[in-house]
C-alpha cells in the first residue's frame, strides 16, 4: 500500500543545509506519489505525480476488482498526489500532479492534532490535472482545465 517517494523524520537529525527531491516519476502507488514528512528547510521540483493511490478508497467501488481489494477493511486517506507532512520551509517548483479522483487531494498539507499549517516557501509552476489543492499552496499551483490528464506526465522543460 505504500507511499512513492518518501523523505522522513530529517528535522531533527538534519540541522544545517537542504534536502532535495526533484526529477522523480511517480506512478502506480498505494497512496501518494510523494511525500515529504518531518522534513524542514527542502525543495521539490519537476516531480511528475500520477496514477496513484491504487489501494481503493472504500467510498468509490472499483470498476474492476481485483482478488487483494477484496477483503480490504479500512480505506486509504483520500491523497494521491504530493503530502508535505510537519514539515517547515519547503519550496515546490514546477510539479505537475493528477490525482486519482476529483476529489482526491493532488496537493496537501497535514500538521499534528490539526495544527496550524507550516510556512511553504515561495515557489510556482506546479500544476494540477486532476484533484484537489489544499489551501495552503493556491498561490504556487495553477489548474490546469483539460479532460486530458496526461499533460501532468510530461516534464518541464522550461
Amino acid at each position: 500500500d505504500g507511499m512513492g517517494v518518501y523523505v522522513t523524520r530529517n528535522s531533527d537529525t538534519y540541522l544545517h543545509g537542504m534536502m532535495e527531491l526533484s526529477y522523480n516519476t511517480c506512478y502506480g502507488n498505494g497512496i501518494n506519489g510523494l511525500g515529504f514528512h518531518r522534513t524542514h528547510r527542502g525543495t521539490i521540483k519537476q516531480n511528475l505525480i500520477y496514477n496513484n493511490g491504487v489501494v481503493p478508497r472504500l467510498d468509490k467501488p472499483e470498476v474492476v476488482e481485483e482478488d487483494w481489494q477484496k477483503f480490504l477493511g479500512k480505506s486509504r486517506q483520500p491523497f494521491s498526489g504530493i503530502t508535505i507532512n510537519n514539515a517547515k520551509s519547503v519550496n515546490l517548483c514546477s510539479n505537475r500532479v493528477a490525482a486519482r479522483y476529483d476529489d482526491d487531494f493532488a496537493y496537501r498539507q497535514v500538521t499534528d492534532n490539526n495544527g496550524q499549517s507550516q510556512h511553504l516557501e515561495v515557489g510556482g509552476n506546479n500544476k494540477v490535472c486532476k484533484g484537489k489543492i489544499d489551501s495552503t499552496f493556491t498561490t504556487i499551483v495553477d489548474r490546469v482545465y483539460s479532460e486530458d490528464t496526461t499533460i501532468c506526465q510530461e516534464r518541464i522543460t522550461q
